[in-house]
This record gives structure tokens, C-alpha cells and sequence, in this order.
């Protein structure tokens, strides 16, 4: 008897939780379709540059499909059609049935529409599209491929081909991953031809709102008739440390020729530091939820731009390039600049670029940069000096004081003038 009984209890506790399972996974493709019908009647930004509209979908029990427009507001609507001359189409099938790995599986494809999207597709001599299949996990988190077809337009003497291309995105809250890459990209006309290889994209958001990412562009070679690039790389990371924001960003070249010449190893980073976390954020909220015109901003826009840009300067921050490097023939050329506006004690109702602002520079020429006559042009005209490490020019700004390769220079009008304008702008 006990042992019935236990039979049955076991039995009953796997009928709830498979009736438990098979509910949740319906619920959740109710919700699906609830969410993408929320952002076509109601856009989370009524600022965005894009809208949903015309959303269509089919709900079964444990699938869906369906598809919907993206639509551009700054692309006008065709009065004859109704359409947008260019916009997307994108159409999806979801799985919503839960599974350990995941509380759902979708594919989808993105297409163009329109007027503009059939001649797209005309010139291509195929319909193209982007296309992915993807997962939402458990915890919030998306992912998804990312595929895109080889594309040949052939237009009398002018062809564009661009090879398989591929990625993957994943999103969760303010976090964003994109990774995408191309091989090669050639065009060829009568007259030039232009080929790119080995492009590649790579994007890590750890904060949308606050700008915290990663980004990396590279691209292996860039060629024509006239010009040659190799080995261009682009990395940028900006980062929180504690209320500031650090952003720092580097960019290197292996080499560029052109007409015999050859500049190798480019090096140039920059960075911007201490910038005051609270008014970046909100000064990014303004611009994103205002019009894309500067013009068309409300006034309360406008001067709330205005006391967040004046805060961003009040509480002070450094702005360099610490390294600026390249080498062409037998010589090199090194160089930095820095400036750094101070943090004021108080609120200010005015700037003062002599109180407030130090800057230093230099540039070293060395090895055979020059011929002879170049050089004592550069000597005569008090560029640069001649120094046992090479050609140097350097100056220097602080407490109002300019010195430009040793001597003292007044700019006490140029800075007047600089501050007139600075007040004008943010401190009237």
C-alpha cells in the first residue's frame, strides 16, 4: 500500500510539473508576442531615429512567427504606396519551449524593403539579407549569429563584391557584444580599384548609459592603384573610476605608401581622463532623447546642455596625447601633448583659460628626416631647435605664460578673445 501510494505521489508531482513547464512555455510565447506588440504601439525612445510598425504574428502553442517593419523617420514616406521608400524587413520564428540551456530559440532574417530595397536587390542581382539564429537564457541574457551572404553587383565596368561575412551579438540589460568580420571588400571601375581585407569589428558594452565599452576595429590591408595600407588596428576603452570617467583610445599603422614613399609603425593614442561621471551621463540622455538637429532643441534642452556642459569643465579634467610616433625613411618623428583643466573650488559664473587651463607639448624629429636645406628652414623660422636628440619643438602654458621653444611669448589678447567666447557659449 505504502508503496502504491508513493507510486502515485511521484506520478502526480510529474503530471504538475510537466503541466508547470508546459505553462511557463506557453506564457512566455504570450509574452513575446505582448512585448514586440508594446514596442510597435509604444517606442521605448519617441525620440529614436526608428520605429516598429506593421507587426504581424502567429501564436501556437509552443511557437510563433511572425514579422514586423523597421522603419528610418528621417526616410520620407512614398505618397502613392503609403511605404518608406527604404526600410527593413524583418521576419522571426521562435521556439519558446523551456529547455535547460534556455527558455528560448528564434531565427530571424532582416531584409530590405521598398522602392529602394527592389533596386538594392536588382543591382545585387539577388535578394540580400541579414540572418541569425539565436537564445534567450534564463538569467535575461540574449544571443545571436549573425550571417550575411556574399554580395556581387556587377553594373557595366564597375563590380563590388563583399565576401561571406559573419558575427554574433548578445545583449542583457545595459551590456551589449558585437563581434563581426568581413574578409574582403573589392570594387573595381574603369578608371580604379580599391580592395579591403581581413575587417574586423569587435564591441564590449558594459554600460550603454554611461559609455562604459570596449571597441576594437582592425583592418589587415587596404590597397588601390595609388595607395597602400597594412596593419591598421583601433582600440578604445573607456572605464569608471569612482565618479569619473577615463576614456583612452590607441591607433596604430604597420605602414602606408603612396608615389615611392613609405611612412611605417604610426602610433597614436590619446586619452581624456577625470571627466565628471553625473553630468556625462545626463548630457548623453539629453542628446540621445532630442532631436538629431542641435537647432530644433527646446530651450529647456538647450541650457540644460549648457549647465552640464559648465559642470563637465568646472570639475576639471586631462586631455593628452601621450605618445605620437611614426617613422619615414631613416628618421622618426615622436611627440605628446597634454592639457589639463583644473578643478574649480566653487561653482564658477565665469572661465578664466589663464587660471584654469596648463598645457605642454613637444616634437622630436631625429635620424634623416630632413635634407640639409629643410632643416635650416625649420632653424631660421624658429619651428624647432637643434638638439643633441634631434630637431625639437616643444611649449609650454601655465599662469598665463607661453613658451614656445624657450622663449616667452604674450598671448594675453588671444586668450582674452578665448574667453569671451567660452563665457559667451556656457557662462552667460
Amino acid at each position: 500500500m505504502k508503496l502504491k501510494s508513493l507510486a502515485i505521489g511521484l506520478i502526480s508531482i510529474l503530471i504538475i510539473a510537466a503541466a508547470a513547464w508546459l505553462g511557463a512555455s506557453i506564457f512566455i510565447g504570450r509574452t513575446t508576442s505582448q512585448t514586440i506588440e508594446t514596442l510597435v504601439a509604444k517606442p521605448l525612445n519617441p525620440k529614436a531615429p526608428i520605429r516598429l510598425v506593421e507587426h504581424k504574428h502567429e501564436q501556437g502553442l509552443f511557437s510563433s512567427k511572425g514579422q514586423f517593419e523597421i522603419r528610418f523617420n528621417n526616410i520620407p514616406i512614398d505618397a502613392d504606396s503609403g511605404k518608406q521608400v527604404f526600410a527593413l524587413l524583418v521576419t522571426y520564428q521562435v521556439n519558446n519551449l523551456l529547455l535547460p540551456e534556455s527558455m528560448m530559440r528564434f531565427e530571424w532574417l532582416a531584409k530590405p524593403s521598398g522602392e529602394a530595397g527592389k533596386e538594392i536587390d536588382r543591382l545585387f542581382g539577388k535578394e540580400i539579407n541579414l540572418n541569425g539564429k539565436g537564445k534567450l537564457g534564463y538569467g535575461g541574457k540574449a544571443l545571436t549569429s549573425l550571417k550575411m551572404p556574399e554580395l556581387v553587383m556587377n553594373n557595366g565596368k564597375d563590380k563590388l563584391q563583399i565576401t561571406p561575412s559573419n558575427g554574433s551579438a548578445s545583449w542583457q540589460d545595459q551590456k551589449l557584444n558585437f563581434e563581426w568580420k568581413t574578409d574582403r571588400i573589392a570594387l573595381v571601375s574603369d578608371s580604379s580599384s580599391y580592395e579591403i581585407e581581413g575587417i574586423k569589428l569587435a564591441t564590449d558594452i558594459q554600460n550603454r548609459q554611461k559609455g562604459l565599452a570596449t571597441i576594437e576595429f582592425g583592418v589587415d590591408k587596404l590597397s588601390s592603384k595609388e595607395l597602400t595600407i597594412a596593419g591598421y588596428k583601433f582600440n578604445s576603452n573607456t572605464t569608471e573610476r569612482g565618479d569619473r570617467l577615463d576614456f583612452i583610445m590607441n591607433q596604430k599603422l604597420d605602414s602606408i605608401s603612396a608615389a615611392n614613399e613609405k611612412i611605417s609603425n604610426v602610433v597614436i593614442d590619446f586619452t581624456m581622463t577625470g571627466l565628471d561621471a553625473a553630468s556625462i551621463v545626463q548630457l548623453t540622455n539629453v542628446i540621445e532623447e532630442s532631436s538629431d538637429q542641435v537647432q530644433n532643441w527646446t530651450d529647456s534642452d538647450k541650457q540644460l546642455a549648457i549647465k552640464l556642459s559648465r559642470n563637465i569643465i568646472d570639475k576639471g579634467f586631462k586631455m593628452s596625447i601621450p605618445k605620437l610616433y611614426a617613422e619615414y625613411g631613416k628618421g622618426s618623428l615622436n611627440g605628446s601633448l597634454e592639457l589639463e583643466v583644473f578643478k574649480s573650488e566653487s561653482a564658477q559664473d565665469s572661465f578664466d583659460i589663464s587660471k584654469s587651463v596648463r598645457a605642454s607639448g613637444q616634437l622630436l624629429g631625429n635620424g634623416k628626416l630632413l635634407d640639409q636645406s629643410q632643416k635650416a628652414m625649420i632653424l631660421m623660422m624658429g619651428i624647432a631647435r637643434d638638439t643633441k636628440e634631434g630637431l625639437k619643438a616643444s611649449f609650454e602654458y601655465a599662469n598665463n605664460k607661453l613658451t614656445v621653444n624657450g622663449k616667452t611669448q604674450n598671448i594675453s589678447d588671444g586668450v582674452a578673445t578665448a574667453n569671451a567666447v567660452i563665457n559667451e557659449l556656457l557662462y552667460k
